[in-house]
Protein backbone atom coordinates (compact mmCIF):
# COMPACT_ATOMS: atom_id res chain seq x y z
CA UNK A 1 0.00 0.00 0.00
CA UNK A 2 1.09 3.43 -1.01
CA UNK A 3 0.52 6.23 1.17
CA UNK A 4 1.14 10.08 0.23
CA UNK A 5 2.53 12.17 3.60
CA UNK A 6 0.73 15.41 3.39
CA UNK A 7 3.30 18.24 3.08
CA UNK A 8 1.98 21.08 5.70
CA UNK A 9 1.47 24.31 5.47
CA UNK A 10 1.64 26.77 8.11
CA UNK A 11 -0.96 28.84 7.16
CA UNK A 12 -3.51 26.51 6.67
CA UNK A 13 -5.29 24.52 9.44
CA UNK A 14 -6.27 21.66 7.42
CA UNK A 15 -2.86 21.03 5.55
CA UNK A 16 -1.56 21.08 8.62
CA UNK A 17 -4.14 18.44 10.19
CA UNK A 18 -3.93 16.18 7.10
CA UNK A 19 -0.13 15.97 7.27
CA UNK A 20 0.12 15.69 11.26
CA UNK A 21 -2.81 12.46 10.27
CA UNK A 22 -0.73 10.92 7.90
CA UNK A 23 2.61 10.73 10.24
CA UNK A 24 0.65 10.11 12.98
CA UNK A 25 -1.04 6.65 10.55
CA UNK A 26 2.24 6.21 9.09
CA UNK A 27 5.12 6.79 11.93
CA UNK A 28 6.79 3.42 11.91
CA UNK A 29 6.81 3.12 7.76
CA UNK A 30 7.79 6.55 7.66
CA UNK A 31 10.95 5.85 10.41
CA UNK A 32 11.56 2.68 8.65
CA UNK A 33 11.84 4.53 5.24
CA UNK A 34 13.59 7.38 6.42
CA UNK A 35 16.46 4.39 7.84
CA UNK A 36 16.53 2.51 4.32
CA UNK A 37 17.27 5.71 2.51
CA UNK A 38 20.08 7.03 5.16
CA UNK A 39 22.49 7.96 2.39
CA UNK A 40 20.11 10.43 1.77
CA UNK A 41 21.06 13.87 3.50
CA UNK A 42 17.34 14.83 3.61
CA UNK A 43 15.96 11.55 4.47
CA UNK A 44 18.65 11.02 7.60
CA UNK A 45 17.66 14.66 8.92
CA UNK A 46 14.12 13.58 9.00
CA UNK A 47 15.30 10.42 10.62
CA UNK A 48 17.38 12.36 13.29
CA UNK A 49 14.56 14.28 13.87
CA UNK A 50 11.87 11.92 13.93
CA UNK A 51 13.53 9.52 16.41
CA UNK A 52 13.04 12.33 19.37
CA UNK A 53 11.04 12.32 22.32
CA UNK A 54 10.26 15.93 21.39
CA UNK A 55 8.79 15.05 17.92
CA UNK A 56 7.22 12.37 19.00
CA UNK A 57 5.09 14.54 21.69
CA UNK A 58 4.26 17.13 19.38
CA UNK A 59 2.63 14.57 16.90
CA UNK A 60 0.66 13.46 19.75
CA UNK A 61 -0.67 16.69 20.92
CA UNK A 62 -1.41 17.81 17.69
CA UNK A 63 -3.18 15.23 16.89
CA UNK A 64 -5.61 15.55 20.03
CA UNK A 65 -5.49 20.01 19.42
CA UNK A 66 -5.78 20.70 15.65
CA UNK A 67 -9.24 18.99 14.91
CA UNK A 68 -10.27 21.95 18.11
CA UNK A 69 -8.61 24.70 15.81
CA UNK A 70 -9.75 23.74 12.18
CA UNK A 71 -13.00 23.50 14.25
CA UNK A 72 -13.04 26.69 16.05
CA UNK A 73 -10.96 28.06 12.55
CA UNK A 74 -14.34 27.10 9.89
CA UNK A 75 -16.22 29.22 12.32
CA UNK A 76 -14.48 32.58 11.91
CA UNK A 77 -14.48 31.42 8.10
CA UNK A 78 -18.04 31.41 8.24
CA UNK A 79 -19.75 34.17 5.82
CA UNK A 80 -22.62 34.72 8.22
CA UNK A 81 -20.06 35.11 11.45
CA UNK A 82 -21.82 36.44 14.21
CA UNK A 83 -19.66 37.85 16.72
CA UNK A 84 -21.40 37.51 19.84
CA UNK A 85 -20.56 33.92 19.04
CA UNK A 86 -16.82 34.77 18.74
CA UNK A 87 -16.24 34.63 22.64
CA UNK A 88 -18.20 31.43 23.61
CA UNK A 89 -16.29 29.58 20.03
CA UNK A 90 -13.06 30.59 22.34
CA UNK A 91 -14.02 29.79 25.12
CA UNK A 92 -15.08 25.80 23.95
CA UNK A 93 -12.24 25.58 22.38
CA UNK A 94 -9.72 26.48 25.08
CA UNK A 95 -11.76 24.03 28.07
CA UNK A 96 -11.95 21.54 25.31
CA UNK A 97 -8.21 21.67 24.45
CA UNK A 98 -7.03 21.96 28.25
CA UNK A 99 -9.32 18.86 29.30
CA UNK A 100 -7.52 15.96 29.21
CA UNK A 101 -4.02 17.82 29.42
CA UNK A 102 -1.73 17.28 32.55
CA UNK A 103 1.16 20.03 32.73
CA UNK A 104 4.49 18.31 31.99
CA UNK A 105 7.27 19.26 35.05
CA UNK A 106 10.78 20.24 33.20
Amino acid sequence: MVTKIQKACCTRWLSLQQSVISIHKNFEALLQTFQFLEKDALALGLYKKAKTAKFIGEIYMFTRVLPILTELSKTFQSSALNFGRVKPALDYTQTDITEGFTPVLR
